[in-house]
Protein backbone atom coordinates (compact mmCIF):
# COMPACT_ATOMS: atom_id res chain seq x y z
CA UNK A 1 0.00 0.00 0.00
CA UNK A 2 1.45 3.40 -0.96
CA UNK A 3 1.63 6.28 1.49
CA UNK A 4 -0.65 9.25 1.03
CA UNK A 5 0.89 11.69 -1.42
CA UNK A 6 3.36 9.12 -2.74
CA UNK A 7 3.47 8.62 -6.51
CA UNK A 8 2.20 5.32 -7.81
CA UNK A 9 4.46 2.95 -9.71
CA UNK A 10 2.78 4.00 -12.93
CA UNK A 11 3.58 7.66 -12.25
CA UNK A 12 7.20 6.86 -11.35
CA UNK A 13 7.58 4.78 -14.52
CA UNK A 14 6.02 7.56 -16.59
CA UNK A 15 8.39 10.14 -15.09
CA UNK A 16 11.41 7.98 -15.86
CA UNK A 17 10.12 7.37 -19.39
CA UNK A 18 9.80 11.10 -20.10
CA UNK A 19 13.18 11.88 -18.47
CA UNK A 20 14.85 9.15 -20.55
CA UNK A 21 13.37 10.46 -23.80
CA UNK A 22 14.44 14.02 -23.03
CA UNK A 23 17.93 12.90 -22.06
CA UNK A 24 18.24 10.70 -25.13
CA UNK A 25 17.10 13.55 -27.38
CA UNK A 26 19.53 16.06 -25.83
CA UNK A 27 22.46 13.66 -26.08
CA UNK A 28 21.43 12.58 -29.57
CA UNK A 29 21.33 16.12 -30.91
CA UNK A 30 24.77 16.94 -29.50
CA UNK A 31 26.25 13.69 -30.83
CA UNK A 32 24.52 14.22 -34.17
CA UNK A 33 26.04 17.68 -34.61
CA UNK A 34 29.48 16.21 -34.00
CA UNK A 35 28.84 13.49 -36.59
CA UNK A 36 27.53 16.11 -38.99
CA UNK A 37 30.77 18.12 -38.95
CA UNK A 38 32.95 14.99 -39.10
CA UNK A 39 30.98 13.40 -41.99
CA UNK A 40 30.04 10.33 -39.96
CA UNK A 41 26.31 10.96 -40.40
CA UNK A 42 26.38 9.50 -43.92
CA UNK A 43 27.69 6.24 -42.46
CA UNK A 44 24.65 6.18 -40.16
CA UNK A 45 22.39 6.65 -43.19
CA UNK A 46 24.19 3.76 -44.87
CA UNK A 47 22.89 1.48 -42.10
CA UNK A 48 19.52 1.58 -43.91
CA UNK A 49 21.01 1.72 -47.44
CA UNK A 50 20.65 5.48 -47.84
CA UNK A 51 23.04 8.30 -48.65
CA UNK A 52 20.83 11.15 -47.44
CA UNK A 53 21.83 13.16 -44.40
CA UNK A 54 18.24 13.57 -43.23
CA UNK A 55 17.87 9.79 -43.16
CA UNK A 56 21.05 9.55 -41.13
CA UNK A 57 19.66 12.05 -38.63
CA UNK A 58 16.36 10.17 -38.41
CA UNK A 59 18.09 6.85 -37.74
CA UNK A 60 20.50 8.43 -35.28
CA UNK A 61 17.81 10.18 -33.23
CA UNK A 62 15.65 7.06 -33.17
CA UNK A 63 18.61 5.09 -31.80
CA UNK A 64 19.36 7.87 -29.31
CA UNK A 65 15.81 7.74 -27.94
CA UNK A 66 15.90 3.94 -27.72
CA UNK A 67 19.23 4.00 -25.90
CA UNK A 68 17.80 6.62 -23.53
CA UNK A 69 15.00 4.24 -22.55
CA UNK A 70 17.48 1.39 -22.07
CA UNK A 71 19.53 3.67 -19.82
CA UNK A 72 16.47 4.33 -17.65
CA UNK A 73 15.86 0.59 -17.30
CA UNK A 74 19.48 -0.38 -16.64
CA UNK A 75 20.92 2.53 -14.65
CA UNK A 76 18.01 4.85 -13.93
CA UNK A 77 17.29 3.41 -10.48
CA UNK A 78 20.88 4.24 -9.42
CA UNK A 79 20.57 7.92 -10.28
CA UNK A 80 19.95 9.83 -7.03
CA UNK A 81 22.36 12.76 -7.53
CA UNK A 82 23.66 14.71 -10.50
CA UNK A 83 27.10 13.24 -9.87
CA UNK A 84 25.72 9.72 -10.17
CA UNK A 85 23.85 10.77 -13.31
CA UNK A 86 27.03 12.08 -14.92
CA UNK A 87 29.11 9.01 -14.02
CA UNK A 88 26.54 6.44 -15.10
CA UNK A 89 25.92 8.40 -18.30
CA UNK A 90 29.59 8.51 -19.27
CA UNK A 91 30.06 4.80 -18.51
CA UNK A 92 26.92 4.05 -20.53
CA UNK A 93 28.22 6.05 -23.48
CA UNK A 94 31.57 4.29 -23.31
CA UNK A 95 29.80 0.91 -23.29
CA UNK A 96 27.88 1.73 -26.45
CA UNK A 97 31.04 2.98 -28.14
CA UNK A 98 32.61 -0.44 -27.57
CA UNK A 99 29.54 -2.41 -28.57
CA UNK A 100 28.09 -0.16 -31.24
CA UNK A 101 30.94 1.91 -32.60
CA UNK A 102 33.62 -0.76 -32.66
CA UNK A 103 31.57 -3.92 -33.29
CA UNK A 104 27.97 -3.55 -34.49
CA UNK A 105 28.31 -0.64 -36.91
CA UNK A 106 31.39 -1.91 -38.80
CA UNK A 107 29.88 -5.41 -38.99
CA UNK A 108 26.51 -4.03 -40.19
CA UNK A 109 28.25 -2.06 -42.95
CA UNK A 110 30.29 -5.08 -44.02
CA UNK A 111 33.56 -3.55 -42.80
CA UNK A 112 34.82 -6.36 -40.61
CA UNK A 113 38.32 -4.94 -41.06
CA UNK A 114 37.27 -1.95 -38.91
CA UNK A 115 36.06 -4.02 -35.96
CA UNK A 116 38.10 -2.95 -32.94
CA UNK A 117 40.24 -0.72 -35.17
CA UNK A 118 41.12 2.48 -33.33
CA UNK A 119 41.13 4.84 -36.29
CA UNK A 120 40.64 8.62 -36.19
CA UNK A 121 36.95 8.05 -36.90
CA UNK A 122 36.75 5.62 -34.00
CA UNK A 123 38.18 8.21 -31.62
CA UNK A 124 35.72 10.79 -32.91
CA UNK A 125 32.99 8.26 -32.30
CA UNK A 126 34.25 7.80 -28.73
CA UNK A 127 34.03 11.55 -28.11
CA UNK A 128 30.49 11.56 -29.45
CA UNK A 129 29.39 8.58 -27.39
CA UNK A 130 30.85 10.07 -24.20
CA UNK A 131 29.14 13.38 -24.94
CA UNK A 132 25.88 11.56 -25.57
CA UNK A 133 26.12 9.57 -22.34
CA UNK A 134 27.03 12.60 -20.24
CA UNK A 135 24.13 14.69 -21.54
CA UNK A 136 21.76 11.74 -21.31
CA UNK A 137 22.61 11.19 -17.64
CA UNK A 138 22.55 14.87 -16.66
CA UNK A 139 19.28 15.68 -18.41
CA UNK A 140 17.70 12.47 -17.10
CA UNK A 141 18.76 13.26 -13.54
CA UNK A 142 17.64 16.89 -13.76
CA UNK A 143 14.23 16.16 -15.27
CA UNK A 144 13.60 13.36 -12.79
CA UNK A 145 14.51 15.62 -9.87
CA UNK A 146 12.03 18.22 -11.15
CA UNK A 147 9.30 15.59 -11.24
CA UNK A 148 10.13 14.36 -7.72
CA UNK A 149 10.52 17.78 -6.08
CA UNK A 150 6.78 18.31 -5.37
CA UNK A 151 6.58 14.82 -3.86
CA UNK A 152 9.51 15.53 -1.54
CA UNK A 153 7.90 18.81 -0.49
CA UNK A 154 4.63 17.07 0.36
CA UNK A 155 6.47 14.43 2.37
CA UNK A 156 8.44 17.11 4.26
CA UNK A 157 5.25 19.05 5.02
CA UNK A 158 3.48 15.90 6.21
CA UNK A 159 6.42 14.93 8.42
CA UNK A 160 6.56 18.43 9.90
CA UNK A 161 2.83 18.39 10.62
CA UNK A 162 3.01 14.94 12.19
CA UNK A 163 5.95 16.05 14.33
CA UNK A 164 4.10 19.11 15.63
CA UNK A 165 0.92 17.20 16.42
CA UNK A 166 2.97 14.38 17.90
CA UNK A 167 4.56 16.76 20.38
CA UNK A 168 1.32 18.50 21.37
CA UNK A 169 -0.23 15.70 23.48
CA UNK A 170 2.97 15.13 25.43
CA UNK A 171 3.37 18.88 26.04
CA UNK A 172 -0.24 19.16 27.15
CA UNK A 173 0.13 16.16 29.48
CA UNK A 174 3.27 17.65 30.98
CA UNK A 175 1.49 20.95 31.53
CA UNK A 176 -1.41 19.16 33.24
CA UNK A 177 0.99 17.26 35.49
CA UNK A 178 2.75 20.46 36.50
CA UNK A 179 -0.58 22.19 37.17
CA UNK A 180 -1.76 19.26 39.29
CA UNK A 181 1.49 19.24 41.26
CA UNK A 182 1.26 23.00 41.89
CA UNK A 183 -2.37 22.67 42.99
CA UNK A 184 -1.50 19.81 45.34
CA UNK A 185 1.41 21.77 46.81
CA UNK A 186 -0.84 24.80 47.30
CA UNK A 187 -3.50 22.67 49.01
CA UNK A 188 -0.93 21.19 51.36
CA UNK A 189 0.31 24.67 52.24
CA UNK A 190 -3.19 25.88 53.07
CA UNK A 191 -3.89 22.78 55.20
CA UNK A 192 -0.65 23.20 57.14
CA UNK A 193 -1.37 26.90 57.73
CA UNK A 194 -4.83 26.14 59.15
CA UNK A 195 -3.36 23.45 61.36
CA UNK A 196 -0.79 25.89 62.76
CA UNK A 197 -3.46 28.49 63.56
CA UNK A 198 -5.49 25.91 65.50
CA UNK A 199 -2.45 25.17 67.66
Amino acid sequence: MSHAGSPTRAVVASNRFVAALMGGLAGGIAFGLLMQVTDIMLSVAALVDSSRTVVGWTVHLAISLLFGLIYALVAGMRVHTMGAAAITGVVYGWFWWILGGLIIMPAWLGREDLIFRFTATAWQSLAGHMMYGLLLGLVYGYVLSRFERPVRRRHAAAASTAHRFGEWPSSAASHRRKSAAALLSSSRGITEARHDRRK
